[in-house]
């Protein structure tokens, strides 16, 4: 009996200084998505906005030429006020996106922080 506490004890040690873990293998957190910048324009589609613009973020050095509408997805309070307010005008999002389609939309734009695009000076 003693043996069989003293075995007991030495596991529980063990699982608490952390030599074993009792999540499942699949449980480990996920790294967070990459953001990146998007300049487009938010545009109002029934009860949410919509990016539309570039089909790439603007790091990308190479981009198919096409307009893309993605679902603006607001991933705080703070986006989602200044998503809102930048409804019909050219933004530029920070975020990261997830393709995906709805027959609409070529994916979803999670959108962590939003501001104006300051129009290109005439040229």
């Amino acid at each position: 009996m003693k043996t069989t506490r003293l075995a007991l004890s030495a596991v529980v040690v063990t699982l608490v200084l952390g030599g074993f873990t009792l999540a499942p293998a699949g449980a480990a957190s996920q790294p967070k998505p990459a953001e990146d910048s998007w300049s487009g324009r938010v545009q109002r589609d029934g009860n949410h906005q919509d990016y539309v613009g570039r089909a790439c973020p603007d790091s990308a050095r190479i981009c198919y030429d096409i307009v893309a509408t993605y679902r603006i997805v607001p991933l705080n309070p703070v986006a989602a006020r200044q998503v809102r307010h930048l409804s019909g005008r050219q933004a530029r999002l920070r975020g990261h996106f997830e393709p995906g389609s709805d027959g609409h939309h070529g994916g979803t734009l999670f959108v962590s922080r939003a501001e104006p695009r300051a129009p290109a000076p005439p040229g």
